[in-house]
C-alpha cells in the first residue's frame, strides 16, 4: 500500500513539474530538438511566393542531379556561409538527404542567434512533389 501510494504521489510530482514548464519547456524542446516545416507547407509557400529562403544543405554534385524549386545550394561544409542569414528577414528552411546534417546545421545555427530557421521534417525524402535540375 504504501509502494503505490509513493509512486502515485511520485507521478503526480513530475506531472506538475511538466505542466509547470509551460513555454519554458516547449523552448527547450525547440532548442534541443529543432522545429520543422512539412513538404506540405512549403510546397504551399513555393506555390504563393511567400518571403523564405530554401537552403540546400548537399553537395553540388547532389545538387545538380535534383533539388527542391528555389533552393540555393549551400553545402554543409561550408556552414559558416550561413552566418549571413542569422538576422535575415525571412523565414530559412534547411534541407539536405541526410536528418542528421540537417539537424547539427540548425542546431549550431540557433547557438549563433538564428530565430528565423526551421528544417524540413523528413529532409529531401518527404518532397514528392518533383525535383528540378540546373
Amino acid at each position: 500500500m504504501k509502494k503505490s501510494s509513493l509512486r502515485f504521489t511520485g507521478i503526480l510530482f513530475l506531472m506538475a513539474l511538466f505542466v509547470s514548464c509551460g513555454s519554458e519547456g516547449s523552448n527547450f524542446i525547440k532548442s534541443t530538438f529543432g522545429e520543422y516545416i512539412s513538404a506540405m507547407e512549403l510546397k504551399y509557400m513555393i506555390d504563393h511566393k511567400e518571403a523564405y529562403k530554401l537552403i540546400d544543405l548537399r553537395s553540388p554534385g547532389a545538387f545538380s542531379t535534383g533539388h527542391i524549386e528555389t533552393a540555393k545550394n549551400i553545402p554543409h561544409t561550408s556552414a559558416n556561409t550561413l552566418m549571413y542569414f542569422i538576422n535575415d528577414p525571412y523565414l530559412i528552411i534547411l534541407y539536405s538527404n541526410e536528418d542528421i546534417i540537417q539537424k547539427n546545421i540548425y542546431l549550431s545555427l540557433r547557438k549563433s542567434g538564428a530565430t528565423n530557421i526551421v528544417m524540413l521534417s523528413g529532409g529531401m525524402y518527404s518532397w514528392s512533389y518533383g525535383f528540378v535540375t540546373e
